[in-house]
């Protein structure tokens, strides 16, 4: 008979662990479904709000890296123009004062010369580090020696502090550039000589009315002053925002990492962003090489998502492009904790608040199962009793359910019968 049942009811469970894993299961449920949902809710919303927050940072940079570049185009223009109308004397002592008036105008800007059609040079600029000021000239302003002067707090020159002979500006790339373009032209980045920092020279030649080139105008900008702003426009607490060509070189950065090395002959090389010292720039660069073919092809926003340390980062990548031949990258990094911090914390109560009412659930699961249970386990055995024919013993203290309590007496009705 037994083998029968058995057979008919193969697996079974005991009422107090059937009650119980009820009771727990319904807790989990009716408390774990609502915060996972809460936490996919929310770290979506934060994920919206990071990527609202990169791209106003992005379009922060964007309009001031192109108001810098587009400050030398201008004082080209400018200087261009008075140079052809003659309003502006083809004179070296009255450029360089007009450039030195023009340096304190525009804080960006390094330094501000002419080269004329006969290789000679007048300039006025400051230094980097201390911003002291200079002007330089050449003998007879004409190719020759070139002889740098400072400045006095007056704008007077004061004592000579460099000497090159042989200067002739129609051979500097800034000169032939702008003549071969016939228009505004960016050089190269290339690096000072004395290492200090990266600089970009804006060029534009000058023509008299009757269309004769009178010379060549030109700017220089340190591209130190876009790490700078880099720096204290930060995107997130632990963010990295960088700028690279098409050819991956990095431009500027807000780390202070190196962004070129010194050769062994004494001259300087540009960095690729895979050779940063920092292992976010190498990694991110990395990683968008692994998605697109070629640098030449981002001109959209580029979306991606890589690891490192151990962490999720995303990383965005912005063209940014002028109108004058500049085609640059933006990219910013951020960590995914800097903006999923509140939400893993709340994430992390939630979850021992779960635990808490779990472990709750079972202390008052085990007390009902074992209030209800018993008084069953105890009709459980009355009914055996009866089934061998024995009469069962009084139970007291029985239960005060109802359905117990009268199967039970009709149980011992039964059996009086």
């Amino acid at each position: 008979m037994r083998q029968q049942m058995n057979s008919l009811f193969p697996k079974t469970i005991s009422l107090t662990s059937a009650l119980l894993i009820s009771f727990v299961g319904l807790t989990l449920v009716a408390v774990g479904l609502p915060c996972i949902f809460s936490f996919v809710s929310s770290r979506d919303a934060v994920r919206d709000v990071a990527h609202t927050l990169r791209d106003e940072f992005a379009q922060h940079v964007e309009k001031h890296v192109l108001n810098f570049l587009h400050q030398p185009v201008l004082i080209n223009k400018i200087n261009a123009m008075a140079l052809s109308r003659g309003t502006l004397s083809n004179d070296p002592d009255r450029l360089t004062t007009r450039f030195a008036e023009q340096i304190e105008l525009f804080p960006n800007v390094s330094s501000i010369y002419f080269g004329n059609t006969q290789g000679g040079v007048a300039n006025s600029g400051r230094n980097p580090g201390d911003d002291s000021r200079y002007v330089i000239v050449t003998e007879d302003f004409a190719a020759g020696t070139f002889r740098k002067f400072s400045l006095d707090a007056s704008g007077h020159a004061t004592r000579e502090v460099a000497v090159v002979p042989g200067f002739d500006a129609r051979t500097r790339p800034w000169y032939r550039r702008a003549v071969s373009a016939k228009g505004p032209i960016w050089s190269e980045i290339y690096v000072l000589f004395t290492g200090q920092d990266m600089a970009l020279a804006a060029s534009r030649p000058a023509y008299d009315t009757h269309g004769n080139l009178l010379g060549v105008v030109g700017v220089d900008v340190f591209l130190s002053q876009i790490s700078a702003f880099l720096r204290k426009q930060p995107v997130s607490p632990n963010g990295h925002a960088f700028i690279f060509d098409r050819s991956g070189l990095l431009v500027a950065g807000s780390t202070r990492k190196p962004l070129f090395l010194a050769n062994r002959d004494g001259t300087y090389r540009r960095l690729h962003g895979r050779e940063s010292d920092d292992p976010a720039i190498r990694r991110a660069m990395q990683a968008l090489s692994q998605e697109v073919e070629s640098l030449d092809r981002i001109q959209t926003t580029q979306q991606l998502t890589f690891y490192h340390d151990g962490q999720i980062r995303y990383l965005q990548v912005f063209p940014l492009q002028t109108e004058t031949e500049l085609d640059w990258l933006l990219a910013v990094i951020v960590p995914e904790a800097d903006f999923m911090g509140g939400v893993m914390e709340s994430a992390r109560h939630s979850l021992i608040a779960l635990l808490g009412a779990l472990l709750l659930a079972g202390v008052i699961s085990i007390t009902l199962a074992r209030k209800i249970a018993n008084p069953i386990c105890a009709l459980e055995k009355a009914a055996g009793e009866l089934a061998k024919g024995r009469s069962p013993e009084a139970i007291h203290g029985f239960t005060r359910i109802a359905e117990v309590r009268n199967l039970y007496r009709w149980a011992c009705f039964s059996c009086c019968r």
